[in-house]
């Protein structure tokens, strides 16, 4: 998953079965609902006879939750009257990616450049439950060298406005600490 838009898609493993059969179901804890599944979907990989299985599910609710939203998700098998069942629950926020920011724009204020950007516009609009961190770096011209200004929460920069070339930007989920940056964004 790559950010707070409610949707993820789960995968594993086939079987040594032919014709096994997959139901799959996913539940937000949450919002106390079942949430919408597409299809499974078999796909194979080069020099691996086993298939493997995905399936992606969707939950509108997610921006109107004031909490980290928790998943429910279980698998049932059958093969050869084998029956498993497998369950697992999760965060969304533990697996998420954010989009890069987007809208930048490099301001001239008096003797300093004033760097500014926004969330990207698939995070969740509730910043205050879903708070971004940022990474930015600063291309400078005549030294060919990077200024880094890591961890900010703030979505705006001041600097020496003397020979930048261009900045990036890159975000992070603010509360989780393990959770994935995005990549880069940079100025024109």
């Amino acid at each position: 998953m790559k950010n707070y838009s409610g949707h993820f898609t789960c995968s594993w493993n086939g079987t040594l079965d032919p014709n096994p059969e997959y139901f799959f179901h996913a539940f937000s804890v949450t919002s106390n609902s079942t949430m919408f599944c597409e299809g499974i979907e078999k796909h194979f990989t080069d020099g691996n006879e086993l298939p493997y299985y995905t399936v992606t599910c969707y939950d509108d609710q997610i921006c109107h939750y004031s909490e980290d939203p928790i998943i429910y998700a279980e698998l049932h098998i059958i093969a050869k009257n084998i029956y498993e069942k497998h369950n697992m629950s999760f965060t969304l926020r533990n697996i998420i990616k954010p989009d890069p920011p987007q809208n930048l724009h490099i301001l001239k204020e008096n003797r300093d450049l004033s760097l500014r950007w926004d969330y990207p516009k698939s995070w969740c609009n509730a910043h205050l439950f879903y708070p971004l961190i940022f990474n930015v770096r600063v291309e400078r011209q005549s030294r060919n060298q990077e200024e880094i200004y890591p961890i900010m929460e703030k979505r705006h920069l001041s600097v020496d406005y003397s020979d930048v070339r261009k900045f990036c930007v890159q975000a992070r989920d603010m509360y989780h600490v393990n959770s994935y940056w995005s990549n880069w964004s940079c100025s024109k």
